[in-house]
């Protein structure tokens, strides 16, 4: 494993690689692929989300887009917003690699109108950016480094998301750590969750829900770990299934 990384090696394609690199990055790649489950936290829990076919057929739009970024839509869709506002006692939410934003006015949407702030942070800045903004809604946008990402994590950040865009940081250990340091800093305060939607092997989607508070920790952990914190949450981060389907979330652990 490379230093500050999941992954096997740093070979990284973002940056463009010399000829004799390439088939060394699909070697390494598939050697880390191998293995998806290894080296997981024991309370870790993956559970499948399966939509109904009439919500995947529902939510496939004109223009056409990757299965997992669908199964993400009706992930964010079906997620108890209510019973998230009385949890949190606000949401406010950093979207972790936001590229266009893509996100923002959806969850708005989504969530009913419950977003007190978004805060999108991507490597690049983007004019997408300057249409929300001129909208007045609860958006800002920065410039930033995920691995740096604690300068945008402000006391109040109550969710933390990223979608398909960590598989693209060098070092994915040191932005979960500094995750993890943002939840201690929360105390018994607002909760924190943060969300990767990561594109999978059979185009299954994990979202992946880091635990940010001790409050969480015992509602989110499988059963036969070793639950601590007080009072769990109310409501599941689980989205609601249609009837005769499978829900599914993926706690990971506090």
């Amino acid at each position: 494993m490379s230093r500050g990384s999941t992954s096997l090696h740093g070979l990284n394609a973002d940056r463009g690689l010399p000829l004799p690199a390439k088939p060394l990055y699909f070697l390494l790649n598939r050697l880390n692929n191998l293995f998806p489950m290894s080296r997981l936290d024991p309370g870790l829990a993956i559970r499948p989300f399966t939509p109904s076919p009439e919500r995947l057929g529902a939510a496939v739009p004109e223009t056409v887009i990757s299965p997992a970024r669908v199964l993400t839509h009706l992930y964010w869709q079906g997620l108890p917003w209510p019973e998230i506002q009385r949890e949190l006692g606000g949401i406010r939410v950093l979207d972790v690699g936001c590229g266009r934003a893509d996100y923002a006015a959806p969850l708005l949407d989504w969530s009913g109108g419950r977003i007190e702030r978004y805060l999108g942070v991507d490597a690049e800045t983007h004019p997408e950016w300057d249409v929300l903004l001129r909208d007045r809604g609860p958006f800002a946008f920065a410039r930033g480094d995920a691995s740096e990402i604690s300068r945008h994590l402000a006391p109040e950040t109550s969710i933390i998301l990223s979608s398909s865009a960590l598989e693209h940081v060098d070092r994915d250990l040191g932005f979960f750590e500094q995750v993890r340091d943002h939840a201690a800093r929360c105390g018994d305060g607002p909760c924190c969750s943060s969300t990767s939607c990561l594109p999978a092997p059979a185009c299954a989607c994990f979202c992946s829900m880091a635990s940010a508070s001790t409050r969480r920790a015992r509602f989110q952990r499988r059963p036969g770990s070793s639950p601590t914190g007080p009072t769990p949450p109310s409501f599941s981060w689980g989205a609601r299934p249609a009837s005769g389907t499978t829900s599914g979330t993926s706690p990971v652990p506090s």
